[in-house]
């Protein structure tokens, strides 16, 4: 996790947001859970703080 911060504090919002969604993408049609889609809310109030 620490990892992953030290890298969203180093990008502009739009790349984290770019890269965010990406990534939600890519497991959204690797998986068919919903588990993914609550973290991704809790992140983007996170982001919008």
């Amino acid at each position: 996790a620490a990892f992953v911060y030290g890298i969203i504090n180093n990008l502009p919002p739009e790349e984290i947001l770019r890269i965010a969604n990406a990534a939600a993408s890519f497991l959204v049609s690797k998986s068919d859970h919903n588990e993914i889609f609550p973290t991704l809310k809790d992140i983007n109030k996170v982001m919008q703080k």
